[in-house]
């Protein structure tokens, strides 16, 4: 049995049921998709907990694979499956799924992994406070995303896994924040501040973000004409995850999908890493 669920009335003392982005898209030839923005809202409520640390990435693309498998697919799991789906070391999955089972973001059932009810109860209230369309089932695993939302921050993140060691997964918030603004104003760049703001991070620890990110040429940062002492930043079209991802965020949540030329068709998780 499913019972739709569209979202929940939001209350304005709850941080997470906060609306994290006005609506800018109304009358924007560049951006229309209300999916865009319960993605971008459900992946920085998902994120805020994640803490800076140059080697979390793994931990990310683990967890985002587990939740992909239960609350959009509605399967079951193996540890085998996941060491063959994914290019990380078959030791460090080990070591980062005995500290999930710790954390009690997972049980076992023979040899599959199925989502704890705390966890299924975690990811509710995300996709609650997100706006997040989703349906409760009857199943072991509790419910079921009606967006891409999992298999499309899976793809994401994994996109940034060759840079593990150098980038931190709090990144991810920053980096969605600029996309969100060139959809919405391609020939618009974000401060710090507006940065920081909207994705929620820390400025001090936003500088270190940036910094790391302009020197792996993710970013670019450019003086504000109107203020020097104000620097602004916008993504680097010229970076090789660049198009990949654009085409990602347009095929999933825009009308008449984006489609490069360049973007490998059915990629597995392995190539779409290695390919960078």
């Amino acid at each position: 049995m499913m019972l739709g669920h569209e979202g929940a009335i939001r209350s304005n003392q709850d941080p997470l049921a906060t609306p994290l982005l006005a609506s800018k898209a109304q009358g924007s030839p560049a951006f229309d998709s209300t999916q865009f923005d319960d993605f971008l809202r459900f992946l920085l409520n998902l994120n805020l907990g994640q803490k800076t640390t140059k080697r979390s990435l793994p931990g990310i693309v683990i967890k985002e694979l587990l939740m992909l498998y239960w609350f959009e697919r509605g399967k079951s799991v193996s540890i085998s499956d996941i060491k063959k789906t994914l290019p990380i070391n078959p030791k460090l999955i080990d070591r980062l799924l005995a500290y999930f089972l710790r954390c009690g973001t997972y049980k076992i059932e023979g040899d599959q992994l199925l989502p704890t009810t705390r966890q299924i109860e975690k990811i509710r209230n995300v996709l609650i406070a997100s706006d997040a369309p989703f349906t409760e089932t009857d199943d072991r695993f509790g419910l079921r995303v009606k967006d891409p939302l999992f298999s499309t921050l899976h793809q994401y993140s994994l996109m940034h896994l060759p840079f593990e060691g150098k980038l931190s997964g709090q990144y991810n918030r920053a980096d969605m924040v600029l996309w969100r603004s060139l959809f919405n104003r391609p020939k618009f760049c974000l401060s710090s501040y507006d940065i920081a703001t909207k994705a929620r991070i820390p400025k001090s620890t936003l500088s270190t973000l940036l910094e790391t990110a302009r020197v792996l040429e993710f970013v670019t940062q450019q003086k504000d004409p109107n203020d020097c002492r104000v620097v602004r930043w916008r993504l680097n079209p010229l970076h090789p995850t660049f198009a990949l991802k654009e085409a990602l965020l347009r095929g999933a949540f825009f009308a008449g999908p984006y489609i490069d030329r360049k973007l490998p068709g059915a990629a597995t998780d392995r190539q779409h890493a290695t390919a960078l």
